[in-house]
C-alpha cells in the first residue's frame, strides 16, 4: 500500500494514511505474519512523523501513533530476532524519544535514547555495515543534541565526537559523497 502518497501534502493526506493504516491492520488481523506487522508499523511511523511536522497541536496524536508503532516492534523483535527487527525497534526508540523531547520531558527521551544507542552500537558491531555505521553515528548525534539541550557541553563534545570519527572513517572508506556530506 502506499502510505497517503496521493495526498502526502494536501488537506485529503490524513485520511489517506488513515486509510492505509486501517488496510494493514486487516492485514494483520488476517494473516498475522510479521510482513504484515512490518508494513503496519511502517504506516503507524509514517503518519506520526507527518503528524508531528504538522504542528505542535498534533504531538498528542503523532505520540500515540509512535507508541504503537514501537509496540509492534517490540513484538516483532521478540518475534523474529531479525537485524530488520532490532532496526525497527532502535527507529521506533528514537521516534517516541523525539516526542518527549519535544513535551519537555528529557528523562523519558534520554531513557529511549539510549535504548536507540545501545541497539545501534550491538548492530553496528555485529554486521559491520555502513548502514549500520551511518546510524550509530546518528545515534550518537542524538545523544550529543540531548547533552547540548541540557547544557552538558562536555557529554555533548563526546558524542559529537564519536560521530565524527565514524563519519570520517565512513567517508575514507567508500569515497562516497553522501558520506562526506555527514561530515
Amino acid at each position: 500500500i502506499e502510505i497517503g502518497l496521493p495526498g502526502l501534502s494536501g488537506a485529503d493526506a490524513p485520511s489517506y494514511r488513515e486509510k492505509a493504516i486501517a488496510i494493514a491492520e486487516e492485514l494483520v488481523q488476517k494473516s498475522g505474519s510479521a510482513n504484515a506487522k512490518e508494513l503496519l508499523l511502517r504506516a503507524y511511523q509514517f503518519h506520526g512523523i507527518m503528524l508531528k511536522i504538522s504542528g505542535k497541536q498534533n504531538l498528542p496524536l503523532a505520540k500515540s501513533y509512535y507508541t504503537k508503532s514501537l509496540t509492534l516492534a517490540e513484538e516483532l523483535y521478540r518475534e523474529t530476532r531479525t537485524l530488520q527487527a532490532q532496526r525497527n525497534l532502535a527507529d521506533c526508540y528514537g521516534l517516541v524519544a523525539g516526542i518527549h523531547q519535544a513535551e519537555g520531558n528529557m528523562d523519558a527521551a534520554f531513557e529511549l535514547i539510549e535504548k536507540s544507542q545501545g541497539i545501534r552500537e550491538e548492530l553496528a558491531q555485529k554486521t559491520q555495515s555502513i548502514t549500520d555505521f551511518k546510524n550509530l553515528a546518528h545515534a550518537y548525534v542524538v545523544m550529543g543534541t540531548h547533552y547540548e539541550k541540557i547544557g552538558d557541553n562536555d557529554l555533548s563534545l563526546l558524542f559529537y565526537g564519536k560521530a565524527h570519527v565514524i563519519r570520517m572513517e565512513l567517508a575514507k572508506q567508500t569515497d562516497s559523497v553522501l558520506l562526506m556530506e555527514d561530515l
